[in-house]
């Protein structure tokens, strides 16, 4: 499956639980940012989701790293086919494997538990 296709089928999945918006493409897009913003549950989190084989850029780390760690919003990165992961704030904000998931339903349980 395409990474394109698995993050459409999951962030469907989602939206069962969340408001999920798109922060990809078009006038709003800005480097760095996230693929998506996840309104619900008193908080809003970002994830960028990432192909197995993708590489997250500086820019996206670096902005992923600064949300999380001075601002205090949840930030993710959902990497094909079913892995999440934050960034570390360890020298080159490693990226940190917090869970596994095999569906959206999946998700949106291990984001609870980690909130």
């Amino acid at each position: 499956m395409r990474e394109a296709k698995w993050t459409k089928m999951i962030c469907k999945e989602l939206q069962r639980y969340w408001d999920v918006v798109a922060l990809v493409g078009g006038a709003r897009q800005r480097s760095g940012l996230p693929d998506r913003m996840l309104i619900g549950h008193g908080v809003v989190v970002f994830i960028e989701f990432k192909g197995a084989d993708t590489k997250l850029m500086l820019n996206q780390r670096k902005t992923l790293h600064d949300w999380t760690h001075q601002r205090r919003v949840p930030c993710f990165v959902a990497r094909f086919p079913g892995e999440l992961f934050t960034v570390s704030s360890g020298p080159g904000m490693p990226l940190c494997r917090v869970g596994g998931f095999a569906n959206g339903s999946d998700l949106h349980k291990l984001l609870l538990m980690l909130l």
